[in-house]
């Protein structure tokens, strides 16, 4: 039997989301979406995502209310969370940093991004519950979407 990761696309723009499903569906992954916060919440309640992609502002619940929600509920995921937004606002890695490995400015460029996918993706494969978790450390390959530094005191 083979593993396919598991990648969560939670977009609420139908274009960006059909955009990434498509592109992402060319790979070895399972992929699931969600047009909004509260959506993808309940998607992570019944499966164990390797990659969520995340736009910050959508109705209902947003990003980054998505991100609390999340971290509350698995507070030892190994999922890689890259938030996709317009802006230039890193809120997120106060929210939740050991979530959020990555912001992806849009617009993007999709075979970069599926590139970056595909190589967490594929290389954080499950690990038992009693196992040492090897692939916790930041993700090394971060590309164009890596968070800045934090500022020193």
């Amino acid at each position: 039997m083979s593993f396919s990761p598991k990648v969560l696309v939670v977009e609420d723009d139908d274009a960006i989301r059909a955009l990434l499903i498509a592109a992402l569906r060319r790979e070895p992954f399972e992929v699931h979406a969600a047009v909004n916060g509260a959506e993808a919440l309940t998607l992570t309640r019944s499966a164990e995502y390797a990659v969520i992609l995340l736009d910050l502002m959508m109705p209902m619940v947003t990003g980054v209310e998505f991100l609390q929600a999340f971290r509350e509920a698995n507070p030892d995921s190994r999922t890689v969370v890259f938030v996709m937004t317009a802006f230039d606002d890193v809120t997120v890695r106060h929210v939740a940093p050991n979530l959020v490995h990555g912001i992806v400015r849009k617009p993007f460029d999709v075979p970069q991004l599926v590139a970056m996918v595909r190589e967490v993706a594929l290389t954080r494969l499950p690990v038992a519950a009693d196992s040492p978790a090897e692939n916790s450390a930041e993700i090394p390959l971060m590309l164009d979407a890596a968070l800045p530094a934090e500022p020193a005191n």
